[in-house]
């Protein structure tokens, strides 16, 4: 949010702001070794999606080295095959993170958990929360940009 601030009004203090929250989480991920303590998957991946934000903001590769941290940390921890999601529905906030991570890697862990957790998303029959259906669609455009990309790749010219 701060960084959205900074970005429509170009003030100073929402950036200064989003450096403090940005450090605040890398210290609490130190403390806890690799983990962000929480009740609920959707709202860790809130909190690391902002700091992937700021990470490629400031071109900082110490958070970008955080952030990969708590990912691992919450697939070996909360990865379901079977369930096909992070924890439950609220893994889908990690999907643009998810996304960035095998762009950038190449590692096709985080686009297997990405694709699995969309796939049982889209194909679900269950009537969706107000919660689940903000949580997943804010992720569709990463998904699909990801994948698009994966398949131009594939694509001999």
């Amino acid at each position: 949010g701060s960084l959205t601030g900074y970005e429509a009004t170009g003030e100073e203090r929402y950036l200064l702001r989003a450096r403090e929250i940005g450090a605040a989480l890398v210290d609490v991920v130190e403390q806890n070794k690799g983990i962000l303590p929480s009740d609920f998957t959707y709202q860790t991946g809130l909190a690391i999606e902002g700091l992937l934000q700021l990470s490629h903001w400031d071109n900082n590769p110490e958070l970008m080295k955080t952030v990969k941290t708590v990912v691992d940390r919450v697939i070996y921890d909360f990865w379901d095959e079977e369930n096909g999601y992070l924890q439950d529905m609220g893994g889908l906030t990690f999907t643009s993170i998810l996304c960035r991570l095998y762009e950038q890697t190449g590692n096709e862990k985080y686009r297997n958990v990405c694709q699995t957790q969309f796939g049982k998303f889209l194909n679900s029959t269950e009537i969706l929360k107000p919660r689940d259906v903000a949580l997943s669609y804010r992720n569709l455009y990463s998904f699909f940009t990801m994948e698009g990309k994966q398949k131009k790749q594939e694509t001999p010219e």
